[in-house]
């Protein structure tokens, strides 16, 4: 799972009651001119490695954008989340385990230039 954002809050939510899902929620609004646009979206990525990547995609200039996407994922079955925010919070919450072990969990891969990181 990648996560690449200019601006955005994340709350990540791992947890051992969701299997091979992922959910996601959240919004993004922005003040700018009426034919900007502004999406969230998710893509699939087959190369270099599968992966599972939202992105924000903008069109046009935009003053001010505000943006918080939460993330529920399996502790068990990724590989690796990488969360990239230019300017944002990155908030991990674990549910429980449910047995899953150590090694089984996902590298937490996590970077804001400007917020801040709390787990």
């Amino acid at each position: 799972i990648e996560i690449l954002a200019e601006q955005l809050d994340v709350e990540l939510v791992v947890t051992g009651e969701l299997r091979n899902e992922v959910h996601s929620s959240g919004s993004v609004h922005g003040f700018g001119l009426p034919t900007n646009r502004l999406q969230a979206l998710w893509e699939y990525r087959e190369a270099p490695v599968p992966a599972l990547v939202l992105s924000i995609v903008r069109r046009g200039w935009f003053p001010d954008i505000d943006g918080m996407a939460r993330i529920e994922l399996p502790r068990g079955g990724l590989k690796k989340v990488v969360v990239r925010v230019d300017l944002g919070d990155i908030i991990v919450t674990a549910g429980p385990v449910d047995g899953i072990e150590a090694d089984e969990q996902p590298v937490l891969d996590l970077k804001t230039r400007e917020g801040r990181l709390r787990r």
